[in-house]
């Protein structure tokens, strides 16, 4: 009897913080949206969808939806057509995403459906990882810093593919905090999940192969080569259905700071003006006829930007390493901010701090993971909360892991000083 009514009050407390989660991320649901262009081919391709990589979008559908409001777009529901278009750029592994939402919600509409997925994924990876924590402080601490976290949930509940990135990172947080991989689920199960997560964004190839390292180090050896081995083998039949090119990315990325090149901010603008003033050509991210649909068109921007950057990089390499520099370091903060330059200061400061508490109170694994995530990007570009997103999974738990370290040392003092005050009154 004891015993069933310890599971029940076990069961009422994991049902109340899952109801507490949901509750944040309504309550904190970040109302906007990426704009049309960039998120009809997902929503189109899954509406669409008919064999796996077959990525087909509808012209008229776009003609529907490319002037809606955001609320009226996300409660739209994509249609199937038969005039399709085939979609030649972007990652492939979104459609899925918005597949499976679609499916699951099939009364909404395909934003929504998105966000909801988004949240219940949330949650289910933060009860995950909860479970695993050692100490009230560092379960407490998780939930504060991360799950229910407004700057967190702004990611969770915006419908595109930035939040994705933390599927591989939840793989190794659990493999790192003891959830012990079993050689019977480890190839079919985490390694889908990483190759899942690299197909929707590439940049947390670096995590994957952290987690492998730390299956290795754990003398998992076999699981350890087996699962690169599938993971490697799975990238290769996804043949190019993953953008791998950084040189838009890297060449805007300068505008994040100043410097005497033009490049104001870090936005698509940047590059797409360039390649306008020194060519005479249009860049336009139309999903249907934009130049970017246009490969051979496409390959010319990416080469105009790569010799750009690399001439920059030539004549400048202190302030590319500069701009790394800061990158790498506001990965540990809170990240950079494109319309609030002031960030860049309180962010620098709150990693460096960060980076000092981690090898105080000897956080290496989540320090180790914050260094992998941002080693996809932070060479050449900020670490905007939609590109950091993964990180904050580290972030959360390392701040855990120090607010209990700090709170381990302080118990410590104390008996210290009351064994001391003890020892001399006797």
């Amino acid at each position: 009897m004891i015993a069933v009514t310890i599971d029940f009050a076990r069961a009422c407390r994991w049902t109340l913080l899952f109801a507490l989660i949901i509750a944040a991320a309504l309550v904190f649901r970040n109302r906007g949206a990426q704009s049309v262009a960039f998120t009809f081919p997902y929503f189109s391709g899954a509406a669409n969808a008919t064999v796996l990589y077959d990525w087909n979008i509808s012209p008229s559908d776009y003609q529907r939806v490319k002037s809606l409001p955001v609320e009226q777009y996300l409660a739209y529901r994509h249609q199937r057509t038969a005039d399709l278009h085939p979609n030649t750029y972007n990652n492939y592994g979104y459609v899925l995403v918005v597949l499976l939402a679609r499916t699951i919600f099939w009364w909404m509409g395909d934003g929504n459906a998105v966000v909801c997925l988004q949240i219940l994924v949330h949650a289910a990876i933060s009860l995950a990882i909860v479970r695993l924590l050692g100490t009230p402080v560092r379960r407490w601490s998780f939930v504060i810093l991360y799950a229910v976290n407004p700057l967190v949930l702004h990611v969770v509940t915006f419908p595109y593919y930035y939040f994705w990135a933390v599927v591989p990172c939840f793989v190794f947080a659990y493999w790192a905090l003891g959830g012990a991989p079993r050689m019977i689920w480890i190839v079919p199960g985490a390694i889908f999940l990483f190759f899942f997560g690299f197909l929707i964004r590439p940049p947390t190839l670096f995590v994957c192969l952290l987690a492998f390292g730390l299956l290795f180090w754990r003398g998992r050896r076999l699981s350890a080569a087996i699962g690169i081995c599938a993971f490697a083998a799975l990238q290769f039949q996804a043949g190019g259905h993953f953008y791998t090119s950084p040189w838009h990315t890297a060449y805007i990325g300068i505008g994040a700071y100043p410097n005497p090149y033009g490049i104001e901010k870090p936005l698509d603008s940047a590059g797409f003006d360039f390649y306008r003033k020194t060519t005479g050509r249009e860049m336009t991210s139309n999903p249907i006829d934009g130049s970017f649909q246009d490969s051979q068109q496409r390959d010319r921007y990416w080469s105009a930007l790569r010799a750009r950057y690399l001439e920059i990089l030539a004549g400048s390499p202190i302030l590319i390493a500069r701009n790394a520099a800061l990158n790498l370091v506001q990965s540990f903060g809170v990240g950079y901010d494109v319309d609030r330059r002031w960030v860049v200061v309180p962010s620098m400061l709150m990693g460096l701090g960060m980076i000092a508490l981690i090898l105080l109170s000897r956080q290496w694994m989540w320090g180790l993971g914050i260094l992998a995530y941002a080693a996809g990007f932070a060479a050449y570009f900020p670490p905007i909360p939609a590109y950091l997103f993964g990180a904050y999974l580290f972030i959360a738990l390392a701040g855990g892991g120090i607010i209990e370290d700090l709170r381990q040392r302080w118990v410590r003092h104390h008996k210290s000083l009351q064994f001391i005050s003890t020892d001399v009154a006797g």
